[in-house]
């Protein structure tokens, strides 16, 4: 929820601690990947975007504009309206 309000430094600290938890989950994975992405936080995006590719190509492939910067990953990001695309785990 925080993501979707453009919290993203609340909803990197809560992504995070499920990390801190479990740092094979996908879906934190891609939260912290994004969240760090809209901080503009490269090298972060770069570590937790590697990850989720190891652990799922598929869903890393859904967020592929995670590895652009700058317009480019604007463009890649608003037309995809990823914005709005949640990922969840249970557990």
């Amino acid at each position: 929820i925080h993501f979707i309000q453009s919290n993203y430094t609340k909803a990197l600290q809560m992504y995070s601690a499920v990390i801190e938890r479990d740092a094979a989950n996908k879906a934190a994975l891609v939260g912290v990947a994004r969240c760090n992405f809209e901080l503009e936080n490269y090298g972060s995006v770069k570590q937790a975007y590697a990850k989720l590719q190891e652990l799922d190509p598929a869903l890393a492939e859904r967020f592929a504009y995670l590895e652009l910067r700058g317009d480019a990953a604007a463009r890649a990001s608003d037309t995809a309206a990823l914005k709005a695309v949640a990922v969840w785990e249970e557990e």
